[in-house]
């Protein structure tokens, strides 16, 4: 079996009695249909035909079947470029033998990730050295080539460990499991993921000093990889308090300098007085204000800061980096003119060199911005003002590699679009600029909240993506106030208080085990607070506010 062997070669092969069967099982067009697709492109989950298929052959035509789909897949992919020894072809033929093939595809139809875990435990016993390559590429990027002791390292840590546990573990997105992963790999290969990590900045591992290095490697196989993943999966923006502090211990000079770059400054042009008092600043500082939502504790960071580079407060430093405003100014000078609900064509010819597009937008007009993938595998999207402020940003959309934002011009007058890809890819898209006929319910700005009364709810939807909804309270100093979002047709909300000059005071994502949100909040003074009510994710849909006076002393 080839990447172009169809179904209908399969088919002949069967026997009459078995050919019998699948007619009757199988519609007579849907069979038609069928026999003409190629068998290694079919859906990861079986389809129904696909049951029917495997219910109506003989144990051992399905085993050689099932064995040939998933050799020839495998042989198929051309990044992997596999190609199986005799012994692990032996011990596949022997591994199969033990599996009731017709029971296991219905179960797969119907997603059963136990049974899922079980075949790939089986597999990884077979193909050991083949999935542990497969899996560091895949999660490191660059199909890295390992090294003997590091391929040591992992088969003995394969050898340990239950993978049926380790798949159905990653299924259910649990943080437990995904640490010990990621801590065992680290372990074995932590060079590996320190560059993985630091490609994302525009950074490469093999640029830092030695002590550098040894220093992050220390860092990494240390860290508390479950703690991490179960923080981002409650969304506790603590824990990132938790692994910053040392991450920066050991590499200073990256964080400041990207920090600097912001407010234009290049770390390199620093005195060596400043650059040493910024070090030391970094090294004290207690990074955890930024990541608790505390802004007295986040401003407290200032004054420090300031006495290292004074500089900043004269203006003496230009506010953008003269590169980047070239950069930009230059592609936006080029920009395509895009008519609003017409489609554009482009295509991606060489790694990080993005596509610009301009296209006039009228106040207040929700436009929704869609890329829609041709021979590009991933896109990330983003919009930007003649100021080259990026206002609206993203990546995947709806479980696609695809990307779509909605937003709302602030004003009339040009804006411009960034169409780019997600790592070294190329190919082409689809862009699209159109006026959205979603009608918002509830104002995301505060100018324009939506008042609501203590002891009152208000019915609410959450329209399309990144939609926000803002609601204005009047506040009694010292009273305790009950905020919750019930879920309608939203599957899940945050809640967010912030004060006039749009300190959030106070945050909350899921609430007791629920994907619906709740804060207790006491109001430092009495005057107007705004709640935000929005989506953690893509999700769109109704729900209700409450604000209540809590009777909790």
């Amino acid at each position: 079996m080839d990447a172009d062997t169809v179904w209908e070669e399969v088919f002949s092969t069967f026997t009459p009695s078995e050919q019998s069967c699948i007619r009757e099982a199988v519609d007579e067009a849907l069979l038609e249909s069928v026999l003409d697709r190629r068998v290694l492109e079919s859906s990861e989950v079986p389809e129904q035909w696909e049951v029917s298929i495997f219910s109506c052959l003989a144990p051992k035509t399905a085993r050689a079947l099932f064995l040939s789909y998933m050799i020839g897949g495998m042989e198929a992919d051309e990044e992997s470029g596999t190609e199986l020894t005799a012994e692990e072809m032996s011990c596949l033929r022997e591994w199969v033998a033990g599996v009731d093939v017709g029971d296991a595809v219905a179960d797969l139809a119907d997603e059963d990730s136990a049974v899922a875990a079980e075949l790939f435990s089986g597999m990884f016993s077979c193909l050991t050295d083949l999935f542990l390559s497969m899996m560091v590429s895949e999660i490191a990027m660059d199909g890295v080539e390992l090294g003997e002791e590091e391929m040591s390292c992992l088969r003995e840590w394969a050898a340990g460990t239950d993978m049926g546990t380790l798949v159905a573990g990653f299924n259910d997105e649990d943080p437990s499991v995904l640490g010990d992963f990621v801590s065992a790999l680290f372990g074995c290969v932590p060079d590996v993921f320190l560059s993985m990590m630091f490609e994302e900045t525009g950074l490469e591992f093999g640029e830092f000093s030695e002590d550098e290095a040894s220093c992050l490697r220390e860092w990494a196989t240390g860290a508390d990889w479950s703690a991490f993943f179960a923080g981002f999966a409650s969304d506790d923006p603590s824990v990132l308090a938790e692994f910053v502090p040392a991450l920066l211990g050991c590499v200073p000079d990256v964080f400041l300098s990207a920090m600097l770059e912001d407010v234009g400054v290049a770390f390199g042009d620093l005195t060596e007085d400043e650059a040493s008092c910024l070090r030391e600043w970094v090294t004290d500082a207690d990074f955890g204000a930024l990541f608790t939502g505390d802004p007295d504790a986040a401003l407290a960071f200032v004054p420090d800061l300031l006495e290292c580079i004074p500089d900043l407060l004269d203006g003496s430093v230009p506010p953008e980096p003269v590169e980047v405003v070239a950069s930009l100014t230059l592609a936006f000078e080029d920009a395509t003119a895009v008519t609003i609900d017409e489609q554009a064509h482009g295509e991606l010819d060489e790694p990080d060199e993005p596509d610009y597009f301009v296209f006039d937008a009228v106040e207040g007009e929700l436009y929704q911005i869609d890329v829609a993938l041709g021979t590009l595998d991933d896109s990330v999207l983003a919009v930007y003002d003649t100021d080259e402020w990026q206002l609206a940003y993203n990546d995947d959309h709806g479980g696609s590699w695809a990307s779509r934002v909605f937003w709302k011009a602030p004003s009339s007058g040009s804006y411009y679009v960034e169409v780019a890809s997600w790592g070294d890819g190329t190919g082409s898209y689809t862009l699209t600029v159109a006026a959205s006929d979603i009608i918002d319910d509830h104002a995301d700005t505060i100018a324009e909240a939506t008042s609501v009364i203590t002891g009152g709810t208000v019915p609410g939807v959450v329209d399309y993506t990144g939609d926000i909804d803002l609601f204005a309270l009047d506040a009694v100093e010292g009273e305790l106030y009950q905020i919750g979002v019930a879920l309608g047709t939203l599957d899940d909300s945050v809640l967010a208080v912030y004060d006039t000059d749009e300190w959030q005071l106070a945050y909350n994502d899921d609430h007791e085990d629920l994907s619906a949100s709740r804060i207790l909040w006491m109001a430092p003074s009495s005057g107007s607070y705004y709640i935000k009510v929005a989506s953690p994710g893509d999700g769109t849909g109704s729900y209700t506010l409450t604000v209540a006076a809590s009777d909790i002393i």
